[in-house]
């Protein structure tokens, strides 16, 4: 039959009496295409030369090394995914298989929604309980298009309706979201910035340790490798739930201001060279 559900994130195919579920990977693939397109265009600009003391052909060096090692990152990301959240649900058998294990959907609960915040946002997953496990098999940021996903499954393999739990569950992650930030978001975002400020700051460190960053020469400017450590005690502060990076990402706000001033007048006052 081929492909009978796309989402921005979910692909659902149904072929040979098999429906399969599984992530798109459209967008990531984009991604990484684009990161190795400036990376090579930052490795061919360093081979040339652009200023007379050759700092900016060693910032492009710099940066693509950096975006290299975030192409491989991401590309050894979008393998674990796509070995692992692939589902098949075989309609003659009832049975499922994910990442290697079959179970059997004649032990399996109902289909339901469920949500969870992530940072500052909602995330929203297709789980189904078997053998006493909640198994995650779909995720999107839009709910409506894994409750057509649900419909469509629960149509094929004639199973339960999705519990009404679901808008508790959905409901408790509201109110968990409110009362602060989220530790799933958290530790991603804190992850994300120490693994860049590490390669900011090592890889500036051994190739542009005396590199600033100016306009005007006469004036001086800031260190460019530092910035690396900043990342990194931002991406701390994420790890320990203390948001200050999401909130140098509001809308006009005192709590912004503040963080920004905090973060780069810091940044500006210590790492300051003429």
């Amino acid at each position: 039959m081929g492909e009978v559900l796309k989402s921005r994130h979910t692909l659902v195919i149904e072929k040979k009496g098999k429906i399969i579920v599984k992530a798109r990977k459209g967008s990531m693939l984009a991604i990484i295409a684009g990161e190795i397109v400036v990376a090579v265009l930052a490795y061919t600009a360093s081979g040339r030369r652009i200023t007379a003391d050759g700092a900016l052909e060693r910032l492009c060096f710099l940066a693509s090394i950096v975006l290299i090692a975030f192409a491989a990152l991401m590309s050894l990301i979008l393998a674990l995914q796509s070995a692992t959240s692939k589902t098949v649900f075989d309609v003659d058998a009832r049975t499922m298989r994910r990442g290697g294990k079959r179970f059997d959907l004649s032990r399996a609960g109902g289909l339901e929604v469920q949500s969870r915040p992530f940072a500052d946002k909602q995330l929203h997953f297709l789980c189904v309980n078997v053998d006493g496990r909640q198994l995650r098999i779909a995720s999107e940021t839009d709910p409506a298009d894994l409750r057509k996903a649900a419909s469509l499954l629960e149509g094929r393999l004639g199973s339960r309706p999705a519990a009404e739990g679901a808008a508790v569950a959905a409901e408790a992650s509201a109110s968990d979201a409110a009362q602060g930030s989220p530790r799933a978001g958290s530790a991603f975002i804190g992850a994300f910035l120490i693994a860049f400020g590490a390669l900011w700051g090592g890889g500036g460190y051994f190739f542009l340790r005396d590199v600033i960053f100016t306009m005007l020469p006469e004036y001086g400017g800031p260190l460019l490798w530092p910035f690396g450590l900043w990342l990194i005690a931002l991406g701390a502060c994420e790890l320990a739930r203390i948001p200050l990076f999401r909130r140098m990402l509001e809308g006009r706000s005192r709590g912004k201001a503040v963080a920004l001033i905090v973060f780069f007048g810091s940044y500006l006052l210590i790492c300051w060279r003429v």
